[in-house]
Order: structure tokens, then sequence, then C-alpha cells
């Protein structure tokens, strides 16, 4: 009788020990070693995700792949490892698309200006570090940048707000009425990247527009430095939403840093840089570790915001490369937010699947993954090698040195062409009716599934709120993939 009871206990023992939680990542930050392997370990479960064939993570947005692909460049060069600045080359040369600009086919319904802002700064990040292409080469990092930012710039919308450029890229999309600060925030600092690589003053003349109408319009609050999320477009941006998120905030500050060291340490920008600073540590650290406050208190991060710590991580190392004088303030920040966030890592099938909570500083996992969530913590522990990365180099010390700045600009969807056209006939007339109508059928047709599959969640959307997934969603999952 005894055995009988004890062989489905132990059955059922067998199948809930995975989801038990294990020894979480202890690190220690006085170690190299220990540095290393919680890196290596980091860094093997976000690459779980990793799709091979398509060049990005699965089962996350794909901007999350863009985003990630700084944290795995500047990987593969401290270790001096192929296998990733290959991975890089590759997965940015084939997610650019046909035109180079970030605006590839399989994205073309569901582009965010954000979306581009983050392939744009990850293609500047190849250009900084030299990265070798592996692939086609028909156009240099630089280039590829320069096309994103012309693709954005091209739809800064003057009647609207004065300015400024909406989340997503076009008018079918749900969001299209939407003003938001990480669109116009990436903007910002692709201007201000793109100033300081190629000495262009147009990039700064840019600069200063964006930074002029972010704080016009209330976005960027001069006072105090917060970074509000935005406002629609149908009330001419007067009526903002305050949410304040980390990455928005680190958008703009590694912009500003990025000014600072193109201006040479001009006052003005660091003032600005210290605003930041003073208010990301104020905001978005508690007892010493980075967290967001408006999802982590009640505990509805959704996917995208499981990555905003990430983002703010690298805006932490940005300004310590680009303004040194701001390590004495922030170097200590990335030392503790490191070691929680290591501490979170105690989760899935492993034991080292990454939380969202930090701040619980416990070893405590909170029951949420993701390419996210493993992106945010792996920037936080290998920023402790800031002092190592590499150095950023210009198009004066490039081993690249094509440039265009018009790149893309030509076809953008804001320009006006005047063309020359024959007297319609009846029998024209007839036509073009017919093509009117069957274009306008089928916009109608495209508008209509764009807004039903975002209120599915099929397309990502950062209006609707949502939990992150469960680990037995995860469970069910069969399109995570291996290298």
């Amino acid at each position: 009788m005894k055995n009988s009871l004890l062989l489905p206990f132990l059955y059922i023992i067998s199948i809930c020990l995975p989801f038990f939680q294990v020894q979480a990542l202890h690190l220690d930050i006085h170690d190299d070693d220990s540095i290393r392997s919680t890196i290596n370990s980091m860094t093997g479960e976000l690459m779980n995700y990793w799709n091979g064939t398509d060049c990005k993570f699965v089962s996350s947005y794909w901007w999350l792949t863009g985003a990630s692909m700084t944290v795995l460049l500047n990987n593969g060069i401290l270790f001096d490892n192929n296998t990733y600045t290959d991975l890089v080359s590759k997965s940015l040369m084939y997610n650019a698309g046909s035109d180079h600009d970030y605006q590839p086919s399989d994205e073309y319904f569901n582009l965010g200006n954000d979306d581009q802002g983050i392939w744009g700064a990850a293609a500047m990040d190849a250009a900084e570090l030299n990265l070798k292409q592996v692939d086609d080469s028909s156009a240099s990092w630089l280039e590829i940048s320069q096309a994103a930012f012309n693709r954005i710039s091209g739809r800064w919308d003057n009647v609207n707000c004065n300015g400024g450029v909406r989340w997503q890229a076009f008018p079918w999309l749900s969001g299209y009425t939407y003003k938001n600060s990480i669109s116009n925030g990436l903007l910002f600092q692709l201007a201000a990247r793109l100033a300081r690589f190629t000495g262009d003053s147009s990039y700064e003349d840019w600069v200063n527009r964006i930074w002029d109408w972010s704080t016009s319009s209330g976005f960027v609050n001069t006072t105090n430095y917060s970074v509000y999320d935005g406002s629609k477009a149908s009330t001419n941006c007067t009526t903002i939403d305050h949410s304040q998120w980390s990455y928005n905030l680190g958008v703009y500050m590694t912009g500003v840093a990025y000014m600072y060291n193109y201006t040479q340490g001009d006052n003005i920008w660091k003032k600005r840089l210290d605003g930041f600073i003073s208010h990301a540590t104020s905001f978005f650290i508690n007892n010493g570790i980075a967290w967001d406050p408006q999802c982590e208190n009640t505990g509805t991060c959704n996917i995208d915001q499981t990555a905003f710590k990430g983002i703010l991580m690298q805006s932490f190392g940005n300004a310590i490369r680009l303004a040194p004088y701001t390590r004495s303030k922030l170097y200590p920040l990335i030392e503790t937010s490191a070691t929680a966030a290591a501490l979170a890592c105690s989760g899935g099938y492993s034991g080292n699947s990454c939380g969202v909570h930090w701040s619980w500083d416990n070893s405590t996992w909170d029951g949420t993954y993701g390419v996210g969530q493993q992106f945010s913590a792996l920037e936080a522990v290998q920023m402790l090698y800031v002092d190592k990365y590499p150095k950023l180099v210009t198009l004066s010390n490039s081993s690249d040195n094509r440039s265009n700045s018009s790149y893309a600009s030509a076809n953008s969807t804001t320009d006006n062409y005047e063309v020359n056209v024959s007297r319609p006939t009846e029998a024209d007339r007839g036509g073009a009716g017919f093509l009117t109508f069957l274009a306008a059928f089928l916009l109608l047709g495209v508008s209509i599934w764009a807004m039903i599959e975002d209120e599915e969640g099929k397309i990502p959307s950062r209006t609707h709120q949502s939990n992150t997934e469960t680990f037995e969603d995860k469970k069910k999952d069969e399109t995570i993939m291996n290298v």
C-alpha cells in the first residue's frame, strides 16, 4: 500500500522538479572568473531564443533583437569571440532589408519609428566599433544607419504638435496617432551619434531641432529632467502621458553623452547630462538597484518593459565611455544592479533564467522569462567591463570610409514628386476609377487586419499592457531554438 502511494508521489515530483528554483548566479564583482562565468551563463540563456534562419530572436519583438545586438557585439569583442561578432554582422545586414534602411518587407505592416531607431543605433554600434562585414557589403554600417535616420527624420511632422515624429511609421498602424519620447529620443540619439562620427553639421542641426521640440512639447522636463511617455497628435500634444520609463530617459541620456563628447565638454551638454543622471539615480534606482517602478511595483511589466533596464544600463555605460567624469556616480550603480540582476537569474529548467525584479535582491526568481529579461541582466553584468570596452572610432579613423548622408532619402514616403502627364481619356478615367476603388479596398482591408491583429496581440503593441509569459507558456512554445 505504501509503495502504491509512493510511486505517484515520486512521479509528480519528477514532473514539477524543473520548475523549482535552484542556485542563483551569485556574482562576485571583484572576481574576474566569476564575472566571466556569469556572463557566459547569461549569454547562453539568451541564445536559446536565437533563430539562425531569420537572424533574430523568437518569442519576442523585432526591436529586442536590435537592442540585443549591442551587448552581443561588445561580448564578441571583449572575449575575442568571432561567433558572436559574425552573428551580429549577419543579423544587422539581414534585418536591414533590401534597401538597407531597416524597413524589411516582413516588418512593413508592423514598423514603428522606435523599432527602426533601435536598429539604426545598432548599426552605429557596428560602425563605431569597426565591425567587419561578413556578408553583403554593398552598404557600410554608417550608410545603413544614415538610411534609417533619413527614413525616420523624413516623417517629421510639423502639422501636428509643431513637430516630432509619430510612434508608428505609417497611417494604417495602430499607434500612428501617438507621438512619443522613445521614437523622438532615438532619432535624437542617432543624430548625435552621426554628428560625432561624421562631423557633418547638418546632423547637429537635427540634434538641436529634436531637443528643442522635445523640451518645448513637454516630453523632456528641463527642470528635473524627467522624460514623459508621449501624447496624442489629435490633442496637439497638449495632454501628456506623464508615465516614466527607464529606456525613454536612457536613449536621451546617451544622445546627450555623445554631444558632450562631440563638443569636447560643452557646458550646455554637461548640464543636461548631469540632469539626466540625477533624475535616473533618484527615480530609476531603488536601494542602489535599477528598476522600473511603473510596472515593477504592480508586477505588470509587459514584454517590452522587461528590456527597459537593459537600455538604461547601456546609457550608464555610454555616459562613462563618452564622459569619463560620470564614472564615480554611475559605476557603483552598475555594480549593485549587476549583482542583483544575477541573483534574479535562478529560474527555468536550467536554473539560470532571469526575471524582471532585480530590486528583490534575494536570489528569488519572479517566474517571468524571455529575451528582454536575459538581455537586461546580461547588459548589467557585462557593463562591469565598461573600462575594457574598445574605443569608439569616427569616420576619419574607420576602416570603412563610405558615407552617404542622402542614403534612402530619395524615395522617402514624405517626398513630393512633380510629374508631367498627358490629358486623360475616358478609358483612362474608367481604369483609374477601378484602380482607385481597388487601392481603397486593399488599404481598408489592411487597416482592419492590422487593428484586429493588434487587439489579438499578434502585432506587437506598446499601448496594451500584458503580463510576461509564464514558464508554462514557454514549455508549450516549440519555436525556441538553440544556436
